[in-house]
């Protein structure tokens, strides 16, 4: 479920947000009508509330928003339930009705706890700020938190990373995220011509995988880490190509080799034309999207799931590839499933070409 407000836009952030809140209230209520419209009978075991800021809606939203959602969809007892917040409007009061609401995993847009880096991205949080959000979180009983990290920051050195990583994994999290910058149009950093030095983000990229290792956080997948048994269950399902219904302005869903996208029009949204593009996607598609998005995981692809839902035998297909692949080290296959190799994470574009 997407929430498209934010306080302000960051620097970096190219995701559809706004900081107009005129339209919030007709945004809720098209929202609640899209939720009831597209209910499901079928067993929902993930919901992750995103945004935008989830944290800057107005008391008592956040709840109506989930009793909305366990009224139309069939979401299971147990259900991980994640919400994202920022430090700046994480208030006790927001976790409070969170935590009465049964979300049980908070994801915090920390970034650094470098102060001056965070305000060179445009964050209006210090890293104080997050640091109570984080044990006032857990002092309520949400003991499942993440936190996001950038990479690659304008004036980020390599020592200035590797400190961060040490630092941020020390805290109680039980998951970190890890994104490289990437500047891209209509960003701030792009107007501004922010430069990123790739070498340098393969350098800290590959420290802050041994540092998050050495303090018990596992990559499960390219761009994330968690203690054993707190990796997140409703990213995981993208990874793994599993039917997905998206909620809000921009949403995506995915179900049936259908994948439906709401518009980004909040005009047209609010007046409840909301679905903008539907397509079926060919098997040849699905294929190649399961095995990149399947790579990118620890636990890599499932051959015979290849086989039997895209009619594809990777291992006649693909014979000589998979053969170079595995001399080179870049590639093994353990119990029916194909893997990249740890080393091979850091040339993942070529080895997913190869297989593709």
């Amino acid at each position: 479920m997407h929430i498209p407000y934010c306080k302000s836009k960051c620097g970096y952030c190219s995701f559809c947000s706004s900081d107009d809140f005129s339209t919030l209230k007709l945004y809720s209520d098209s929202l609640y009508n899209e939720i009831c419209e597209r209910g499901r009978e079928e067993a929902c075991d993930t919901v992750y509330i995103g945004g935008g800021t989830p944290s800057v809606l107005p008391r008592g939203e956040i709840g109506k928003l989930i009793w909305f959602l366990r009224e139309n969809f069939n979401i299971e007892s147990g259900a991980e339930i994640t919400v994202e917040a920022n430090p700046d409007t994480c208030t006790d009061e927001f976790l409070y009705e969170c935590r009465r609401a049964g979300v049980n995993r908070l994801s915090l847009g920390l970034q650094s706890d470098d102060d001056r880096l965070l305000r060179v991205a445009g964050r209006r949080h210090n890293y104080a700020a997050f640091e109570k959000c984080l044990y006032s979180a857990l002092g309520k009983g949400i003991e499942n938190i993440s936190a996001d990290l950038i990479l690659g920051l304008p004036f980020q050195t390599l020592k200035g990373f590797e400190k961060t990583v040490k630092h941020v994994s020390s805290l109680p999290l039980k998951h970190i995220s890890t994104y490289a910058l990437k500047v891209e149009e209509g960003t701030e950093f792009y107007d501004n011509e922010v430069g990123v030095d790739e070498d340098l983000q393969a350098e800290m990229y590959s420290a802050g995988v041994e540092i998050l290792a050495n303090n018990g956080f596992l990559r499960y997948e390219v761009s994330n880490f968690a203690k054993i048994g707190f990796e997140s269950r409703h990213n995981s399902k993208y990874w793994n190509h599993s039917p997905y219904i998206g909620l809000g302005l921009a949403a995506h869903s995915f179900a049936d080799g259908y994948r439906t996208e709401n518009t980004a029009n909040m005009s047209l949204y609010i007046i409840g034309k909301r679905e903008s593009g539907r397509e079926k996607i060919p098997l040849q598609e699905l294929r190649e999207e399961y095995i990149m998005l399947a790579l990118r995981t620890r636990d890599g692809m499932d051959l015979n799931l290849l086989k039997s839902a895209y009619g594809c035998d990777l291992l006649k297909e693909k014979a000589s590839e998979i053969k170079m692949l595995r001399d080179l080290g870049a590639v093994k296959i353990d119990g029916g499933r194909l893997k990249a190799s740890p080393e091979a994470f850091y040339i993942l574009d070529s080895v997913i070409l190869k297989l593709i």
